[in-house]
């Protein structure tokens, strides 16, 4: 059994002033609006496994499951004001600025400050630009902190396994795996796993620094007068996070060892008294947590929306919205390089990041009361093997049956009816066609971390079409 207990407290206390009679410019008909306050957060939590759970005897459990305990407290003042510049002007519709700022103290002796600044500008009413700029920290949680260091199941590569006199030859030279801890007597004796599951220690640290991030945003949201309900919206992000809060990877740190030699990943390799990485547990690669390297993404939000009357058959609907994903980075430690995960997936980049993805529905209102039918198309851009990129981060072998997970669309329907003014009968099926998602091998690109069932239900549909029926009465 596993107990486990969470709790947070939370008191706050705010003010928001509209000073537009006092505080305005002469080119504007409103003031200046504020809002400011403090807030006092307090997080605690405690997980109690039983023995069994400690001592790991559990199938597929991968390591004993440590105790847990830990708590911090966080005091923040913050303020925040948005300011009318130019009001009604022919060719300034509207222009104004916006701002806020936050300081958090942390227990955990960390103080931090964000920030962010905004501007909006419609030189018509049909047309508004607006950019942004925020400066933002996510401090550690109490389980990055303070979790207890443990051995389970974490890489799902080892080059260097491979029993010569069985047929099997490792894929990395001796060289190569000498500078991993494979000595010349192990070296083409150490038994392969079939499962490609690797033993890593993982657990908190106490001296974990905020993650910290700059988001760059800007738009433009068009909304004719000459074409009834339309609205489009088009915004640009670029968001930068540093020092994140993670681990190196036992794969990444284990393909940079063979690569390199560089002691910063070599020393996090350990090899038991037979070269292995999974017979025992005195084999793992180190993999707690740490500040490490920097994210990155950049890529364009579309929304858009449209409705019209079709006359005595009710009115019909349209919505979508989408994002075309540029780049998605990522720099394991400073100044080891980054490599681009946008159309990939695998064991370096983890879950399928499709370039584009969207959700487009479509509804009908019928012209009796209280009816309503939509559809939705959820559709996912086809990604490649991370190991297909010439970044020699990713580079690697090829499985065929993984090199690709094809596009997914899923058809969902929904229908609600509102009778007797008070109660609303909704029906419909998600997946309607029962669409299965793509698959990927264990030795490819379906590792233990990210995938479950050799998919990944964090993007695909995973549970086929499922049907609903709920009923609701307002009062």
């Amino acid at each position: 059994m596993l107990n486990a207990e969470s709790l947070e407290g939370v008191a706050n206390a705010n003010v928001t002033g509209d000073f537009s009679d006092t505080i305005k410019l002469p080119s504007a008909d409103t003031g200046l609006a504020v809002n400011f306050g403090a807030e006092y957060r307090h997080e605690e939590t405690e997980t109690h496994p039983d023995s069994v759970f400690q001592a790991g005897n559990l199938t597929g459990q991968g390591g004993p499951t440590v105790p847990i305990a830990g708590q911090f407290y966080v005091r923040e003042l913050f303020a925040e004001a948005r300011m009318p510049l130019i009001e009604g002007k022919t060719g300034v519709q509207q222009l104004s600025v916006e701002a806020g700022y936050r300081w958090s103290d942390y227990s955990t002796d960390v103080d931090t400050n964000t920030y962010k600044f905004g501007l909006n500008y419609a030189p018509v009413d049909s047309v508004r630009f607006r950019g942004s700029f925020q400066h933002a920290v996510r401090a550690p949680n109490v389980g990055e902190l303070f979790a207890t260091q443990s051995i389970g199941l974490d890489g799902s590569t080892d080059p260097c396994e491979g029993v010569i006199a069985q047929g099997e030859t490792p894929q990395a030279s001796q060289a190569a795996c000498a500078l991993t801890g494979v000595t010349a007597a192990q070296y083409g004796h150490i038994t392969t796993n079939i499962a490609h599951q690797y033993n890593g220690l993982f657990g908190g640290n106490p001296d974990l620094d905020p993650e910290s991030s700059d988001t760059t945003s800007f738009g433009i949201v068009f909304q004719p007068t000459f074409v009834s309900n339309l609205v489009v919206a088009l915004d640009y992000f670029d968001i930068t996070i540093d020092d994140t809060i993670g681990t190196v990877g036992a794969d990444v740190a284990m393909g940079n060892c063979l690569d390199t030699g560089d002691p910063l990943f070599c020393d996090l390799i350990h090899r038991d008294s037979r070269g292995s990485l999974w017979i025992s547990q005195t084999g793992f690669i180190t993999d707690t947590t740490l500040n490490t390297g920097s994210l990155g993404t950049k890529g364009v939000d579309l929304q858009a929306s449209y409705a019209f009357d079709i006359g005595k058959m009710g009115r019909l609907g349209f919505n979508i919205i989408g994002t075309e994903v540029m780049d998605f980075t990522t720099e394991p430690l400073p100044g080891l390089g980054e490599y681009d995960c946008a159309g990939l997936y695998g064991l370096v980049c983890g879950t399928p990041i499709p370039e584009w993805r969207h959700s487009f529905r479509t509804t009908w209102n019928a012209p009796w009361h209280g009816i309503d039918v939509s559809a939705a198309w959820r559709y996912f851009d086809p990604v490649d093997i991370d190991t297909t990129s010439d970044n020699p981060q990713l580079s690697g072998d090829v499985f065929p049956a993984d090199a690709k997970l094809g596009s997914r669309s899923y058809i969902d329907l929904n229908a609600s009816v509102t009778f007797a003014d008070k109660y609303t009968l909704r029906l419909g099926a998600n997946n309607l066609f029962d669409k299965d998602p793509p698959l990927a091998g264990a030795g490819g690109g379906c590792g233990p971390v990210f995938c479950n069932g050799n998919t990944y239900a964090q993007v695909y549909d995973t549970l086929g079409r499922q049907w609903f029926a709920t009923l609701t009465m307002t009062f």
